[in-house]
């Protein structure tokens, strides 16, 4: 620029600048964006490896999503995942940097058993004399499942894509490479806990149920009327001319605050019955139900109990959660 104007007091229309700037003040300019860089950035001799993409395919195609995350958390602990470096997004998809072993690929066969919430190993079976009530729970606990492979994508791939010149460049696996890339570059906070995860890669860490166990990044703000404000982050990997971007936005949402039911109705503060249930309809709630054998239990609020006169008539509570 100022070799083109220099010694020109116009151009097209426009002042020429006849030196660098001299007295302007530097400043510092700040993104949310980060340049993600590959290994074969750092290194051209390392030889960059390919992600594989397996599907997860559920037998029963109605399960919700927490059973899902559950069924992904003791996938991945299989032995076949053991000596493998991986990712999930905890639904259906899991991305390796090593093939998985052909044996467990494509077989219709395979189940495994979920553990009791607040358990980290499934119960053994039930004898053959046990209650129908605890056979029941046992078959609800059991997902059978196939694994199918979604193939191998390279990097150097996607690199050589957005560095072209040509209009005409295109690549088949661009869409399943972001894809991946997001589900490895969200592989912490989907991890971690006290940390809860909503649709589009936003992640908001929390206090914990009943204040225990909480995240140390947590910021809240209370909002009265039983809610919280949580501030939250927002992942997404894109690709830009020539190198691929990792953009983090803070983002932030209202929850229902972590405290007994019959708390939160106090936050609540109303006294109608019917604002009430609209305000926790489709609420989960965590109870213990102590005994010979403890159980803990997660279960949606669907409605008030019929003919109560308000809700605070109930004998038990759980412990509502987001």
């Amino acid at each position: 620029m100022v070799l083109s104007t220099k010694g020109k007091m116009t151009i097209d229309g426009f002042p020429g600048r006849k030196s660098y700037g001299t007295k302007g003040k530097p400043i510092t300019l700040r993104t949310n964006y980060f340049h993600v860089q590959l290994v074969h950035d750092l290194d051209k001799k390392v030889v960059q490896k390919p992600l594989h993409r397996y599907t997860v395919d559920y037998a029963d195609h109605e399960m919700p999503k927490p059973k899902k995350r559950r069924a992904i958390e003791q996938i991945l602990q299989m032995p076949a995942f053991q000596q493998l470096t991986h990712a999930s997004d905890f639904a259906a998809t899991i991305v390796t940097t090593e093939k998985l072993d052909e044996a467990v690929l494509n077989k219709t066969d395979l189940e495994i058993v979920l553990p009791v919430k607040g358990s980290d190993k499934p119960k053994e079976a039930p004898a053959n004399d046990a209650p129908e009530h605890i056979k029941r729970a046992r078959a609800r606990n059991i997902v059978k499942f196939k694994i199918t492979s979604g193939g191998s994508f390279n990097l150097d791939d996607l690199t050589a894509f957005i560095n072209s010149t040509s209009s005409q460049a295109h690549y088949g696996g661009y869409q399943n490479l972001v894809q991946m890339l997001n589900i490895i570059m969200c592989k912490a906070p989907n991890e971690a806990n006290a940390v809860t995860k909503l649709l589009g890669n936003k992640f908001y860490p929390h206090e914990g149920l009943l204040g225990i166990g909480g995240h140390p990044g947590v910021e809240s703000v209370d909002l009265a009327g039983g809610l919280v404000a949580l501030r939250g982050y927002y992942s997404s990997v894109r690709c830009a001319t020539g190198r691929i971007l990792l953009n983090l936005n803070v983002t932030s949402g209202a929850f229902y605050h972590s405290v007994p039911l019959l708390d939160l109705a106090t936050r609540f503060g109303g006294r109608d019955p019917e604002q009430w249930e609209m305000f926790i309809r489709k609420l989960k709630v965590q109870y213990n139900r102590s005994g010979k054998e403890p159980i803990q239990s997660v279960k949606t609020i669907l409605s008030r109990q019929a003919n109560a006169p308000e809700p605070w008539a109930a004998q038990s509570c759980g412990q509502a959660f987001r």
